[in-house]
């Protein structure tokens, strides 16, 4: 991960006329077919494959950009796509960031991009709540990246809501099925209901969806 970071930072940089240089460099047309061959397994397996671990979302996002064909505008709109832009200023963000500040008031946050982009710090007596709110951004920030992937394939969830449900709701039924297979419902409800933003286990211990 730490070399394809240095050549897409390295990629990021050449344009047109350094391509031409560099080929012209080449002597024999086996050493330019050799050079070509070994490009395009390159560029092959950067956009077949994930070279950074799931959590570097942002870095991922951006080995996707070596592709010369994908534009440079965002998927959604007409604006150009910075990290920036795709994370925090599209307006198709909006129903995303009003549904995390509905939740994140029921957990005693104030919604701001700032806390979207850095999360919030943790706190031992508050650890509960620190998780679970690092945890809703991470996935919030996971529906991002999945959509505009979808966008530009042509292909699977494209609303940013719907993907966001889907995979908090996911998360937290295999957790609940978890703990009530090991009849430990108490603690679920100590990491999982917290404010009564996300979920609720009923009387019958029945999990009950609330956002």
């Amino acid at each position: 991960s730490h070399y394809v970071a240095c050549m897409t930072a390295i990629l990021s940089h050449m344009d047109d006329s350094h391509y031409r240089d560099y080929i012209q460099s080449y002597t024999t047309r086996q050493d330019l077919m050799d050079f070509l061959m070994e490009t395009f397994i390159i560029f092959k397996n950067l956009i077949g494959k994930t070279v950074y671990p799931s959590d570097w979302m942002v870095m991922t996002m951006v080995q996707n950009r070596v592709d010369p064909s994908i534009s440079e505008q965002c998927a959604f709109c007409s604006a150009e796509e910075t990290l920036f832009h795709a994370y925090s200023e599209c307006e198709r963000l909006r129903p995303l960031f009003n549904l995390l500040q509905g939740i994140l008031n029921n957990l005693g946050v104030v919604f701001s991009k700032e806390l979207f982009i850095f999360g919030v710090l943790y706190s031992f007596k508050m650890k509960n709540r620190c998780v679970l709110i690092n945890f809703l951004i991470g996935q919030a920030k996971l529906a991002i990246l999945k959509t505009r992937k979808n966008q530009l394939s042509g292909s699977g969830l494209t609303s940013l809501v719907v993907q966001f449900r889907v995979l908090v709701v996911s998360q937290i039924r295999v957790e609940f099925e978890y703990f009530k297979l090991v009849s430990n419902l108490e603690d679920f409800q100590e990491r999982w209901c917290v404010g009564d933003a996300l979920c609720a286990v009923s009387e019958e211990g029945e999990l009950q969806f609330l956002f």
